[in-house]
């Protein structure tokens, strides 16, 4: 990573600028956003967001630029960028403005959420582990909520298995459902019995439940299938998701 650094800092054709601690005068938001609207916006997107360029209103960028950094990209605008200098096209009160208004726009970091088990912590894999095996399709790539629902209604012993990354999953999961990011099969497998139905799903909603049920696949198992609607019909259904890291 050090090398990398050191390679594009060989891009730097002028000095440094500090501007971490540049103080600005106190700016008024409103007047701001009218400037913003004239000016910044066909760019940045209504309040920075959906933006075509940098998206002002996100709260990474919020929390990770100062107001010395925001102001003199302002002013100098963005080398190499189509950011445009506004020194002389606009005033420092302007300046301000626009700053207090981006400030008025922040809110908090998103907690990273506790995660999933990694692999060879899973516990509770198995949803029904005591009940009649789920009944489905031997040749089926994909099996609809709905049926699915059903089988767990009659407290069929299945396997649901979220091939989303593990912050996905810990946002909002499918109940009973454990984490197997697609890319992790063969590591997780190892705890995954084989004479169970597994069925995959993402939000996508097949891009990376296809990629796990083939993973499983390739490994040996024999009743594996996606959830062919994803998450996000299940959750829309009314059937039961949760967020955390358990199951």
């Amino acid at each position: 990573m050090s090398a990398v650094i050191a390679y594009i800092r060989t891009w730097q054709k002028s000095p440094s600028v500090s501007v971490a601690e540049r103080v600005l005068p106190p700016g008024d938001a409103e007047k701001g956003a009218t400037l913003y609207i004239a000016k910044c916006q066909t760019c940045h997107g209504v309040n920075g967001h959906k933006a075509k360029y940098v998206a002002l209103g996100g709260a990474e960028f919020l929390t990770a630029a100062s107001d010395g950094f925001i102001a003199t990209s302002i002013e100098k605008g963005r080398p190499g960028t189509v950011m445009l200098p506004f020194t002389g096209k606009i005033s420092p009160t302007d300046v301000s403005n626009l700053v207090a208004l981006l400030r008025s726009w922040k809110k908090p970091v998103e907690d990273e959420p506790e995660l999933p088990p990694e692999p060879g912590k899973l516990q509770s894999v198995v949803i029904n582990p005591k009940g009649p095996g789920a009944k489905f399709d031997e040749k089926a790539d994909f099996i609809s909520v709905e049926l699915i629902r059903a089988e767990l209604d009659k407290k069929a012993s299945l396997i649901i298995a979220d091939a989303r990354p593990p912050s996905d999953y810990a946002r909002s999961h499918i109940v009973g459902a454990i984490d197997v990011p697609f890319y992790k099969v063969e590591a997780f497998a190892p705890q995954i019995p084989k004479d169970k139905w597994i069925l995959t799903y993402c939000a996508c909603p097949h891009a990376a439940s296809v990629k796990a049920r083939d993973a499983f696949r390739k490994l040996g198992y024999k009743k594996v299938a996606v959830i062919d609607e994803g998450i996000l019909t299940w959750r829309d259904r009314g059937y039961p998701t949760h967020a955390g890291a358990k199951p």
